[in-house]
Formats: structure tokens, C-alpha cells, sequence
């Protein structure tokens, strides 16, 4: 039998021709290890681009999550300055809100009934990584806080509005109210039922006989127009004021009028002289105080 022929290896052969006189040399090379060796090289070589690759990507994403992460520190500092300002702005609003108790306990206003709002301050909150989701989620609840704010500030705005015509309207009223003292001198007579000074029984007295020299000025007890200034029957040289509200006042018995009807007077100016005119005992002033055109005790108003 035949003997099989053996396989023979594939080899490639390299001369090394050196310089003359020197022996000449040959590598032989196997070319399955050279295949495996280019193989081999190969798969470093791409292994090396993937792994150069796959770093500079992992390192633009860490310099892309540092710079988030300073623009989310940021925007959250940006968000607690902000949320600060609305603290202040909630705090000042409760000091308005304190002030405005005393603006109407002063001027006799009564107070508004108030409801329950709800608070912008939320406290402190946990650290947080800085995650879009979280940043969104801080946005939105800033946003929220800021809405309440600005609903409570437009609130507060119109209450403003509307105590600034409460305590104008107020401040109206008690100037014309016939508060302040017509004259100083001391009460002879006063309102309500007395006994006559003519010697006829006892009578109605309807307003203050205040003693007072004869000439001394008469002022106006508050704001209000002049509606009758001169003779009236029983009472002689009267002036009579109207304060609104119902109210008005007289100054009766007087020596001299000072104003003119229609005119436009103020608390504490001169309305006229103390005298003695019509039916009167001597000088002195009959103040007298009307509401709803009815007489009343003139010591409920003044001060």
C-alpha cells in the first residue's frame, strides 16, 4: 500500500540580505501563525479604537453631567433666593394685614372676617440630585408658591382699595360729627326736662345753655354747609349747620353771625359771636344738636 502523504505546512520565507561579506540570513514564518498573528492584531487594533472611543464618549457625558450639575446648583440657589423673597413678601403681607386691625380699631371700622390661606413657605427640603426630573418637579412647585402669592398680593390689593375708602369715608364722618366744643364755659342748663327760667313750670330743654361773655367767638362744632344763618323765632341769631349723616347743629342766641348760608365750614371755625338775642336771661350759648331733624342730648357727641 501506498504510504498517505503528509500535510505540509505552508511557510514563507524572509532573506536578510546584509551587507557584503556578511552570511546571509532566512526567517522562515509559518503562514497560519502569521494569519493568526494579523488576526490577532487586528482585533487589538479595534479593540484599542473601541476602548479610545467608548472613553472620550464616557468622558464628554461626565463633563456634560458636571456642567448640569453646576447649572442645577445653580437654578437652586436661584430658586431658594426666589422662595426667600416670597417669605418676605408673605411676611409683609401678615404685617399689612396686622396694620390693618389697627387702622380700624383706631377709626372705629369693624374688622373683616378672614379665611384660612395657604402658606408659600414650605420648609426645608431634603438634598436632591440634580436630575432634570427633580429640577422640573422644584420649577413646578415654585411656580405653584408663586401663584398663591401673587393671588394673595392681588387680594391684599383690593382690601387695601377698600379699607382706603373705609377709613376715608370713616374719617369723613367723624370730622362732621358735631364733636368739638362750640365754646369753653361751663353747662348752666342741660338737655332734658328742667324747670323754666321764666317761671312757668318745667320744660323741655332742648340742647346745652353753655355760659360764656358776651362777644366770645362760637365755633363750628364740625364739618358741614352752612343751611340757616339768621333770625329764628324764640331762639334769635341762629346758625344752623348740616353735617350729613342726619346731623345738625345750632348755635343759638348769638350777638353776630359770621357765615352765610350755603357756605362750606370746617370743624373749629368761627361761626359767630355769644349774645343775648330772642328769648333769652342773659348771654350765653344754646347748642343744640338734631338727628333725623329730632333733638338729642348734645353731650352724646362732644368730646
Amino acid at each position: 500500500m501506498a504510504k498517505p502523504k503528509k500535510k505540509r505546512s505552508k511557510k514563507l520565507t524572509l532573506v536578510i540580505i546584509p551587507e557584503a561579506g556578511r552570511q546571509i540570513k532566512q526567517l522562515a514564518i509559518s503562514v497560519r501563525l502569521l494569519w493568526c498573528a494579523g488576526t490577532a492584531f487586528l482585533g487589538l487594533l479595534a479593540l484599542t479604537i473601541f476602548l479610545a472611543w467608548h472613553s472620550q464618549h464616557l468622558s464628554t457625558r461626565v463633563n456634560e453631567l458636571q456642567e448640569l450639575e453646576v447649572i442645577n446648583r445653580k437654578q437652586a440657589q436661584e430658586i431658594a433666593q426666589l422662595k426667600d423673597k416670597a417669605r418676605s413678601i408673605e411676611q409683609q403681607i401678615s404685617e399689612l394685614e396686622q396694620l390693618e386691625v389697627k387702622v380700624r380699631s383706631l377709626v372705629g371700622l369693624p374688622q373683616r372676617e378672614r379665611s384660612h390661606t395657604q402658606q408659600v413657605s414650605r420648609g426645608s427640603r431634603p438634598h436632591l440630585s440634580p436630575t432634570e426630573q427633580d429640577g422640573l418637579r422644584i420649577l413646578a412647585e415654585t411656580n405653584s408658591d408663586f401663584n398663591i402669592l401673587d393671588q394673595a398680593v392681588q387680594n391684599k390689593q383690593a382690601e387695601m382699595i377698600e379699607l382706603h375708602q373705609d377709613v376715608s369715608e370713616r374719617l369723613r364722618y367723624l370730622a362732621h360729627l358735631p364733636s368739638q366744643w362750640p365754646v369753653s364755659g361751663h353747662i348752666t342748663s342741660p338737655f332734658g326736662s328742667r324747670r323754666s327760667p321764666f317761671g312757668r313750670g318745667y320744660e323741655f330743654h332742648d340742647g346745652l345753655d353753655i355760659a360764656a361773655n358776651y362777644g366770645q367767638t362760637i365755633y363750628a362744632a364740625g364739618d358741614g354747609v352752612v343751611t340757616f344763618a339768621g333770625y329764628l323765632a324764640g331762639y334769635g341769631l341762629t346758625v344752623s349747620i348740616d353735617h350729613g349723616y342726619g346731623l345738625v347743629s345750632r348755635y343759638c342766641h348769638t350777638s353776630r353771625v359770621l357765615v352765610r348760608r350755603g357756605g362750606q365750614v370746617k370743624r373749629g371755625e368761627p361761626v359767630a359771636r355769644v349774645g343775648s338775642s330772642g328769648r333769652s336771661t342773659g348771654p350765653h350759648l344754646h347748642f343744640m344738636v338734631l338727628k333725623n331733624g329730632t333733638p338729642v342730648n348734645p353731650l352724646t357727641y362732644l368730646k
